[in-house]
């Protein structure tokens, strides 16, 4: 009987009420739709089940008129028995039924319309404020119902799978009648199902209670905001997209204050710069300016600024590089007030290894603040933030490859094979060749720049969570005059856009969990969600540390009905991804090579599941003879091959970090059998184990055996004491030491928090030791290196 007699007599119940009540049977469907989607062959996940909520209410109303295990039994624990509400003796021995259709239906609790069938007696609010000693269709005390969990995930698993498939149809005007034996259920209860179309399904998925047609999405017009006849300048220096992403933040919000204002890379700017005010967010990490910002800061240097222009600076960088932290945008904030620049505010400063968002969302607050005041203005009249795209769905589809944006262009795949022992180490590290096309080439140290798709698994399930399959075809509409990344007025699908357009799995930022709380319906978690935004310490350890994005919160927190036109606004558009590459076209020709470690295992910190990376996982899964798009990065090559084959070279590397330095082996081998005179080289690499992912090991030797090389490693989990590169440079001080005096160049590649932070220590250790400096002439050793291109870092933050 238990969870079959209850849970079958339940969905009777509710399914009696559904179909006497059609406006709530429609509230019901909506919500299945909604969740489930359209597509009958996708089973329901736990998630979607759980996220059921108004299904829910209607099975808990329900359950409160009819609960089918109708009665539980009490009696006096002792003799000679209890005296009940003041009025009743009842004796030790004596058993008393408490029936619960009579204490479900007290007017004291529920009120003068007990007997009628509302399920939003169950929403979150009305039952915290109602207590649980009122309702207890599952008993109540140690006996209560131990499967109440799963036979409510059961039965709205039945009715919502139901619901999302037919139509309730009271064909006989059926008059409740109830029966009991163990338990109670409607007696001669018969009703028909009519079957929903596919279209009444795809409307409801797609729009909820209230399908919007074509013709509405056409009479949308655009957000308007007041103008203000002024201009603002916003540009950025980034080379991985987060100072563009702020910069355009920054330039949409200008839009909607009224200003007339549009965000350009730096280097852009210097042939138009005006007189409007001027705000600039910059990154510096290895004390160098990002790529699209060297000919600003060399403009800078020379140039002749409109007298007395607002300006205001904005910095990423980040502490792990303690010497040249926030060194670019101090210099461009220096330089534009010895020109006569006028600052707005002190310049903002965020750390990458902190809570970055926050420091930028308090400075451009201010920056506000500061830019109104020095014009005169008042802020008033803002138009309301909304979302930059509006979501039309159609049926044909027309291509758009965002690989055009970078100018990438199809590399084919000669090899992609495993470096990894994967069977001891459990991790995987693919060496992947590419041919690239005539006319285009590159140099030992480059960058490949790759162009990722976003994986159909991932692509799937933040689909499903705003009701769609990734075959829907949709179209966005512009609402407003900012820019954005995502094609407009063209067909394209669901699976399309959120392959091939936008990041699904960046960090959701503190701003964007704010925005979450004002969607959330449920109380709890719409205070859950405002705690996150502004704890940056609960933030840091909840959000930030397990790598959560919008979609795993979205999961998490399913009373959060995030519009799919404001989840477009939210996600940032997609990145290339850049790649040391690890041969030598002397070596080589039009064949390159990269070197990719495949990022999948689980969620760090306190997050669940597993983490796979975009771009790794992509590129592991190519075989010989596709194309992936692509394109050499050359921007920047200081870090490379010195001129003269005799100028010796220290590299040090960890995992992937040898990559570059395979390419420089290859070209020095090459040199070398060519007759030219060529220096040895000393190359420190560490990795975990030897037997587990020393990669390339047989290459290495090789050219340790034509004298090319000394190789030191260091292999962290093959000793009890834990031994990495940095540990190495110090037992060989007196050989690095050799080598720079020689007129050597010193090369880190890898992790930057981690490795070259530990890298760098060491260099100082051995430099004040084997040159007899202090601490701080030491730093000035290595800072004139580094200036010189002798100390060269490719590094990244992991």
């Amino acid at each position: 009987m238990a969870g079959h007699e209850t849970t079958s007599g339940l969905l009777s119940f509710a399914t009696y009420y559904l179909m006497k009540n059609p406006e709530l049977a429609a509230r019901a469907q909506a919500e299945a739709d909604r969740i489930l989607g359209y597509d009958l062959t996708q089973a329901p996940t736990y998630e979607q089940i759980h996220s059921l909520d108004f299904i829910a209410q209607i099975l808990e109303e329900s359950l409160r008129l009819w609960p089918t295990a109708p009665a539980f039994s009490r009696g006096p624990r002792n003799a000679p028995g209890e005296v009940i509400g003041g009025k009743y003796f009842v004796p030790h021995g004596q058993s008393c039924q408490v029936l619960l259709p009579a204490v479900h239906r007290s007017t004291a609790v529920w009120g003068a319309d007990a007997e009628v069938f509302d399920p939003d007696r169950f929403s979150t609010e009305a039952k915290a404020a109602r207590g649980d000693t009122v309702y207890l269709p599952f008993g109540t005390g140690a006996r209560a119902c131990i499967g109440r969990q799963f036979a409510m995930q059961e039965a709205k698993l039945v009715l919502g799978m139901l619901l999302q498939r037919f139509h309730l149809v009271d064909s006989e005007e059926y008059q409740l009648r109830v029966k009991q034996s163990l338990t109670i259920k409607p007696d001669g209860f018969y009703l028909k199902l009519r079957q929903r179309s596919d279209s009444e399904r795809r409307d409801g998925a797609s729009h909820g209670t209230t399908p919007v047609a074509p013709a509405d999405v056409k009479q949308e017009s655009a957000v308007t905001s007041p103008r203000l006849g002024r201009g603002l300048q916003v540009a950025f220096g980034s080379n991985l997209g987060t100072c563009e992403g702020y910069a355009n933040e920054l330039a949409q919000e200008g839009l909607r204050r009224g200003f007339d204002t549009k965000s350009v890379a730096l280097d852009e700017i210097v042939a138009g710069l005006g007189s409007e005010p001027l705000v600039i967010v910059c990154s510096s990490y290895n004390g160098a300016p990002p790529d699209n910002a060297v000919a600003f800061r060399q403009w800078l240097g020379e140039a002749t600024l409109p007298e007395g222009l607002p300006y205001a600076v904005f910095g990423c960088g980040n502490r792990e590089w303690t010497n040249t932290y926030q060194q670019i945008p101090r210099e461009l904030d220096a330089g534009l007030e010895g020109k006569g620049g006028k600052r707005l505010l002190p310049p903002g400063e965020g750390d990458a290894s902190g809570d970055l968002d926050n420091a930028f969302r308090t400075w451009k607050t201010a920056f506000w603040d500061a830019l109104y005041s020095s014009l005169g203005l008042t802020m008033e009249s803002i138009a309301p933030e909304q979302p930059q795209y509006s979501v039309q769905v159609l049926e044909d589809e027309h291509p758009n490859p965002f690989a055009e944006v970078y100018e990438a262009t199809p590399l084919v795949v000669v090899e992609n094979r495993e470096l990894q022992h994967t069977d001891l180490s459990g991790r995987s590290t693919r060496h992947i060749e590419l041919a690239l096309p005539e006319g285009a080439d590159y140099r030992a140290g480059d960058h490949l720049g790759v162009i990722p798709q976003n994986g159909s698994a991932l692509v799937a399930r933040v689909a499903s969570v705003f009701g769609f399959t990734p075959e829907v075809r949709i179209q966005l509409h512009k609402r407003s005059q900012a820019a954005g990344a995502l094609p407009t007025d063209q067909i394209l699908s669901v699976g399309t856009l959120l392959t091939h357009y936008v990041e699904l799995q960046d960090v959701a930022t503190r701003h964007q969990l704010g925005l979450l709380a004002g969607y959330a319906e449920n109380t709890a978690q719409k205070k859950h969600l405002e705690t996150l935004a502004g704890d940056a310490e609960r933030y840091a350890k909840d959000v930030k540390a397990p790598n959560r994005s919008l979609i795993d919160l979205l999961e998490e927190y399913p009373s959060v009905r995030l519009p799919f036109a404001h989840y477009l606004e939210l996600v940032a558009p997609l990145r290339p991804r850049y790649y040391s590459i690890s041969s030598s076209p002397k070596a080589s020709g039009r064949i390159l090579s990269i070197t990719v470690g495949v990022v999948n295992g689980p969620v760090r910190g306190a997050g669940q599941g597993n983490y796979s990376g975009t771009c790794s996982n992509y590129l592991a899964s190519f075989e010989r003879g596709q194309a992936v798009h692509g394109f050499v990065q050359q921007e920047n090559r200081s870090f490379g091959l010195p001129a003269s084959p005799s100028t010796p070279l220290v590299m040090i590397g960890a995992g992937t970090g040898l990559a570059p330095f395979r390419g420089f082996l290859q070209e020095r081998a090459f040199q070398q059998k060519a007759g030219q005179t060529v220096a040895k080289s000393l190359l420190f690499f560490g990795c975990r184990r030897s037997d587990h992912d020393f990669i390339y090991s047989d290459e290495l030797s090789k050219y340790q055996g034509m004298g090319l090389v000394d190789l030191v490693t260091a292999f962290s989990r093959e000793s009890e004491t834990k031994l990495y590169v940095q540990d190495r440079l110090l037992e060989h001080g007196a050989d690095i030491w050799r080598m720079l005096e020689a007129g050597g160049a010193l090369y880190v590649c890898g992790d930057a928090a981690g490795m070259a932070a530990g890298v760098r220590a060491s260099l100082l250790h051995v430099v004040a030791e084997q040159g007899g400096l202090k601490p701080d002439q030491a730093e000035s050793f290595l800072d004139r290196l580094a200036s010189e291109d002798r100390y060269l870092l490719d590094v990244w933050v992991s």
